[in-house]
């Protein structure tokens, strides 16, 4: 019955464990986990200079960006990484 409450989100509040919504939490969660640690690895081996590949390219606009409405702007964008890289 996994997934059931994407079609009646209500079954994900009464019935967690028979909708599979914590199922999917779990998988969810530890994926967003994988997903944060290659990002820190990543941010941790950038150099200055040419840029490897498109995350190089995100990250230095997140440092770089001095418009605070700017979905790339300083906390803004760490949050936008986290809550885009599932």
């Amino acid at each position: 019955m996994a997934g059931a409450f994407n079609f009646l989100p209500i079954l994900a509040k009464i019935f967690p464990n028979w909708s599979g919504y914590n199922q999917s939490m779990k998988i969810l969660s530890s994926a967003s986990d994988v997903i944060g640690d290659v990002i820190k690895r990543h941010q941790a081996s950038q150099a200055d200079g040419e840029p490897r590949d498109f995350l190089d390219v995100y990250f230095r606009e997140i440092l770089n960006e001095k418009d605070p409405h700017s979905s790339f702007f300083g906390e803004v964008g760490g949050k936008d990484r986290t809550i885009s890289k599932c």
